[in-house]
């Protein structure tokens, strides 16, 4: 159990400080969304909405895997001239893949826009196209970091440094009367920082000269391939279900349909958000486990990280689900009213993929990566046939659906996958005990709460934080690991958690 603890201990040291620079840069992201959104009519923002989705997928896919590849195979080794062949490998994949995916943007922007029906398409994209290159590198780069627990300098270039320069340079265009063109440049900053900030840190681990030097190892590099071109086809399968919702309705409805549903896009992954700081370094840790042979010990980081998950999430995601109008309504303004429905849809759905724990991190870890190209491709036939019924005949709301729908498969097909496996599972009744309790309260605030103010949700949200972590303890969903756990916490700090429930 101590050695499980211990690296419970080193995964809740990293999620805190992943959340709170997370919280902290997704805050910032939401403001500058909303600043865009406001400057442009919805029809206008869903133009270039559209340009930054179609580039944001296929900048995905040219992704090919190498970043996840980089830090199982980094995680792994403790030689450096081997950790350096793998950093030559991973950069040079996605610069290549890179360079050829902004020329084939550039020629087939036109193609694109009439496909689409969006004349005004044309020009974003070309304008977006260097995302192509600059958002694989910097993938790369904090996956470097990533493999090495580097948490601290990881979320200080991707969350915070590049989230406050991003907005500031909004703010300096917008103020000079710059509006599209604004955000065009606000979304080529952020990736651009993220490399710039990362190879700070990430100089003094390897060595660059060796990288720009020497001639890449073929086996690393077929090593780094062959982990990762399944998750390269994953990824467009997830891909497709992220953003499949977002271009049918470019594709079925107007572009201010498309400025509704993408004006939600960076509230809607609350839940996920809380999933992906305790990702950061599940991942390695999973790994080394898988890779001694401590299944059960696995399983266990398995449960109770999906437990806590939960736990932060919920609050969160109930806000979202019954008080979608009061934030849609004071983010982005009358206008966006429509987005409210979708919003609070997406919010359950992707409440889902949280319950469900780091089902994607685990197929990696146990080194079964088709595993998730199987499950994504169920999960994209769901997603594709529902949209494709669902929005003609109810809009926006029928996109959320569908994609609630088509995760809800992926992340079932994943869980059954490990059981089969491993026999782990990130299920107990320590998961939903406490869940109860937080729901009820949620439902019952959200009758008696009959305003649209938004300050009310601030306190709403504190007693909601307050009700899911005590009902941990009032429901006794504590496991032995979490006991421990705590423990340490309040020898530490000197203060009893268990007395602010008694």
């Amino acid at each position: 159990m101590s050695s499980v603890t211990d690296s419970l201990s080193a995964l809740v040291r990293s999620a805190t400080i992943v959340f709170i620079g997370s919280a902290f840069g997704r805050v910032i992201a939401l403001i500058a969304e909303a600043f865009i959104a406001r400057s442009l009519m919805p029809t206008t923002y869903g133009q270039v909405a559209l340009a930054f989705s179609i580039v944001g997928a296929v900048g995905s896919v040219l992704l090919f895997g190498i970043h996840e590849g980089v830090t199982r195979l980094l995680s792994a080794t403790t030689d450096k001239k081997k950790m350096n062949h793998v950093t030559q490998a991973g950069y040079l994949s996605v610069a290549i893949s890179g360079i050829i995916g902004v020329l084939i943007v550039i020629i087939f922007s036109k193609a694109i826009a009439q496909t689409m029906s969006q004349p005004g398409l044309a020009l974003f994209l070309v304008l977006l196209s260097p995302y192509l290159l600059l958002y694989p590198l910097s993938q790369v780069s904090i996956s470097i970091l990533r493999s090495w627990g580097q948490t601290k300098h990881a979320i200080l270039s991707r969350a915070i440094a590049s989230r406050i320069i991003g907005i500031f340079s909004l703010g300096i265009l917008l103020h000079f009367g710059f509006d599209a063109e604004a955000a065009v440049i606000y979304w080529l900053i952020i990736p651009f920082t993220i490399i710039s900030i990362s190879t700070y840190f990430i100089n003094p681990l390897i060595s660059y000269n060796e990288i720009l030097t020497k001639r890449p190892d073929a086996n690393v590099v077929s090593k780094l391939w062959s982990f990762s071109w399944p998750l390269a086809i994953g990824s467009v399968i997830f891909l497709f279900l992220s953003k499949l919702d977002i271009l049918m309705i470019g594709y079925f409805l107007s572009a201010k349909e498309v400025g509704y549903y993408r004006s939600i896009q960076p509230l809607r992954q609350a839940s996920t958000f809380v999933l992906a700081s305790f990702s950061f370094l599940f991942l390695p840790l999973a790994t080394r486990y898988f890779e001694k042979g401590k299944v059960d010990d696995l399983g266990k980081l398995f449960t109770t990280t999906t437990k806590w998950t939960v736990i932060v999430a919920l609050p969160m995601v109930l806000i979202l689900m019954f008080f979608s109008d009061n934030i849609v309504l004071f983010l982005f303004g009358e206008a966006y009213r429509p987005a409210a429905l979708p919003l609070s849809i997406l919010s359950a759905g992707y409440f889902l993929r949280a319950l469900s724990g780091l089902d994607g991190d685990m197929v990696k870890a146990i080194n079964v990566p088709k595993i998730e190209l199987f499950a994504g491709v169920m999960g994209v036939i769901v997603n594709f046939i529902l949209n494709l019924l669902l929005i003609p005949i109810i809009g926006i709301a029928g996109a959320a659906l569908g994609t609630v729908v088509g995760f809800v498969i992926y992340n079932t097909v994943e869980l059954v996958a490990i059981y089969r496996i491993t026999g782990q599972t990130p299920f107990s009744w320590n998961l939903f005990k406490p869940m109860v309790p937080t729901v009820v309260a949620a439902f019952v605030l959200s009758v008696f709460i009959q305003t649209n103010g938004f300050l009310i949700l601030l306190p709403t949200g504190i007693v909601l934080g307050i009700v899911s972590f005590a009902s941990v303890f009032l429901t006794r969903s504590l496991s032995d690991a979490d006991q421990i756990l705590i423990t340490r916490f309040e020898s530490k700090t000197g203060y009893k958690i268990s007395n602010l429930v008694k």
